[in-house]
């Protein structure tokens, strides 16, 4: 899959995903390997997480219990992609358009684990009480506060770039 919609650190996330899911033994990358990841690796994720008073700690254990009970590999060949981690991904895609994001981030990654695409992280993300409906809510405002930042930013600053690139300077 193309990557090139996804932001630094979302692709991170993923290509670690994968390795993690080889260097367990894991015979498939799934989505609960996404969410192991960005539970011990993304800042970001924890913060939005923290928003709904969920225990990462907590949460990590619970998925990492549920993935050891997933199938193991024989060999030393590269685990499989699920198909509903492709399918995680290109919803990601779709939710970014929804957040007017030019980029898929770790949280709409987050987000689309709540979706039915992904049984057990959607049961799993569930039980601590995080849902699709209230991370989007979230998700749309945080983005709302992020746009209005760069309208000041453009209202009371001055764009020399562009100036420059004008022969205006």
């Amino acid at each position: 899959m193309n990557l090139d919609n996804f932001d630094e650190k979302a692709t991170l996330i993923i290509n670690s995903a994968f390795s993690y899911a080889g260097e367990s033994n894991y015979a498939y990358l799934t989505p609960l390997n996404l969410l192991e990841v960005m539970l011990k690796t993304d800042d970001q994720v924890k913060v939005t997480l923290d928003q709904f008073s969920v225990n990462t700690e907590n949460l990590y254990k619970e998925s990492l219990n549920l993935s050891n009970k997933s199938k193991k590999k024989n060999s030393d060949e590269a685990p499989l992609v699920q198909g509903n981690v492709l399918m995680l991904l290109e919803s990601a895609l779709t939710e970014a358009k929804k957040l007017n994001c030019s980029k898929v981030n770790s949280n709409i990654l987050l987000l689309v684990l709540t979706l039915d695409i992904s049984p057990q992280s959607k049961l799993l993300l569930h039980k601590n009480k995080i849902s699709y409906k209230k991370l989007f809510e979230f998700l749309s405002l945080t983005e709302q506060k992020k746009e209005d930042k760069f309208d000041s930013i453009k209202k009371y600053t001055i764009d020399l770039t562009t100036l420059a690139l004008q022969n205006k300077i």
